[in-house]
């Protein structure tokens, strides 16, 4: 979704956009207790909201005052975690249709001081890749473990293997993360799953 503010007709005026993502994350509940919290129980996930509503204050203020001389062009970027959002809509034609010269962005940081801006002139974010596995061995009861391939402790030597990657393969002045975020093995108690599905998630520098 794209909305445009003009001001003025200098003709040195520019066109600059500023972007925020407002894809949902991770399946949390939120239990802080604010009062905007029954609206939103019914579909209760971690947002990029702040992202949103920064933007949304930023367009309002400058469609009130337009106290600039230029076009502004907000850009409120979906799929920012998987699917390509950015991706999709500059190859959608996003900078040709509206002529954007500059476009702007931030991320918010829980646990910075509130009224602070952190500024870099290097990398300061990450992007991210996903990739699941199938380990795949032959189920079986848990009272007879030697007829069965067992899954579970190949997962386990995988993970382990997993976590040298950074400590013993990426030079320490690069910045790297690799985790295992979830395994899914089955709901049994008495036996073998023949299928273990690990997730992994990689970040790294943009």
């Amino acid at each position: 979704m794209v909305g445009v503010v003009r001001s003025g007709n200098a003709p040195e005026s520019r066109t600059v956009g500023i972007r925020a993502d407002m894809d949902a994350l991770l399946p949390i509940m939120e239990a802080t207790g604010v009062p905007c919290l029954e609206r939103a129980r019914e579909d209760a996930r971690l947002r990029h909201d702040g992202h949103t509503a920064i933007l949304l204050g930023a367009v309002k203020h400058l469609a009130e005052t337009r106290a600039f001389s230029g076009t502004l062009v907000a850009i409120f970027q979906p799929a920012e975690e998987g699917g390509g959002g950015a991706k999709v809509m500059v190859e959608g034609g996003l900078f040709e249709r509206f002529s954007i010269e500059e476009v702007y962005a931030l991320h918010n940081m829980p646990g910075m001081e509130v009224g602070t801006l952190t500024l870099s002139n290097s990398v300061m974010l990450a992007a991210s890749d996903r990739f699941n596995l199938k380990i795949v061995g032959t189920g079986g009861h848990a009272a007879r473990p030697h007829e069965a391939i067992d899954p579970i402790p190949v997962a386990n030597q995988i993970v382990s293997a997993l976590q040298t990657i950074v400590s013993r393969a990426v030079d320490p002045l690069h910045p790297a993360v690799l985790s295992v975020t979830s395994i899914h093995a089955g709901d049994a108690y008495r036996g073998y799953t023949d299928r273990l599905r690990p997730n992994i998630f990689r970040r790294k520098p943009t």
